[in-house]
């Protein structure tokens, strides 16, 4: 759940972003962590398909990832609050398999991720696995709070995967570039739709709240990687800094339009690649008394 300007919080996101972000996410995430959640499903008990939430789904991304690694059967609820996001959700994720090799069966469901009474519901007392992907980096700590009550109520697992962790550098650097960095931190902790932002500070927090409740958590870098082959990509990133940036510091507007031009001009080069940094985040239950 990242908008097309990433910083530029705003209420809806562009599905041509999304598309683009889709490769090189599934290429960033932590492997170990997906594994780890595996090897924990495989020993616990329950009676019918694995129950999972995905918030903030976007297309389905984390299903059509996460569906492959995980034992079956399944059964999984994309909540979003953009039906166009998950109309294309519903769409690509047909035909989707369990590592075992069955359907896997999925539901869309609408809701405003903003008010965690819109979708608290939904985390059953079946549910086994919360997921979210991008997204955390976007709320406030109350929203955190939240998640955390529901899933210590019902003794779900959780993986958050490609939370932004302050973190990113060119291959070709310029010398504006660890301003523009500290630009756009700032802004990802500015208000928004959810609140005061995280930012960089979301997976810390959330760690530091299940941790709290018992849970046990791994974390694991998950970051990415922009090839000159995904130029696009490498343009929609230098200008949602540049936007995020100059919105934070307009006063120095027309020195990061200078440097998002350079940045631009690089892109797709050769010597030109982006490194984002990320973190994925596994919480499983206490162990049982």
């Amino acid at each position: 759940m990242t908008d097309t300007r990433p910083g530029a919080i705003r209420d809806h996101f562009d599905t041509d972003w999304l598309t683009l972000r889709e490769p090189v996410d599934h290429a960033a995430r932590a492997m170990t962590l997906s594994q780890q959640l595996a090897a924990w499903l495989e020993q616990t008990d329950r009676s019918g398909p694995l129950q999972l939430v995905d918030l903030g789904c976007g297309r389905g991304s984390n299903l059509r990832y996460l569906a492959p690694l995980l034992p079956g059967p399944q059964s999984w609820s994309l909540v979003d609050h953009d039906e166009r996001l998950l109309s294309d959700a519903a769409r690509l994720s047909i035909g989707s398999r369990d590592r075992d090799h069955g359907p896997v069966h999925f539901n869309t469901i609408e809701a405003d991720l903003r008010d965690p009474g819109t979708w608290q519901h939904l985390l059953n007392t079946d549910t086994g696995v919360v997921t979210a992907s991008a997204l955390i980096d976007l709320v406030a700590a109350p929203w955190l709070d939240q998640l955390v009550r529901g899933l210590q109520h019902r003794q779900a697992a959780l993986l958050v995967t490609l939370s932004y962790n302050g973190e990113f550098a060119f291959s070709q650097p310029h010398p504006l570039d660890a301003e523009v960095r500290q630009a756009f931190n700032e802004h990802q902790q500015a208000s928004g739709p959810f609140g005061a932002g995280l930012g960089p500070k979301a997976t810390e927090a959330l760690q530091t709240r299940l941790q709290a409740a018992g849970y046990r958590v791994s974390t694991a870098p998950s970051p990415w990687t922009v090839p000159p082959q995904h130029a696009a990509l490498q343009r929609g990133l230098v200008l949602g800094w540049q936007d995020a940036a100059s919105e934070q510091r307009p006063q120095r507007a027309k020195a990061f339009a200078d440097w998002a031009q350079q940045h631009l001009q690089q892109a797709g080069s050769p010597e030109c690649t982006l490194q984002v940094g990320h973190t994925d985040l596994l919480a499983l239950p206490p162990e049982p008394q």
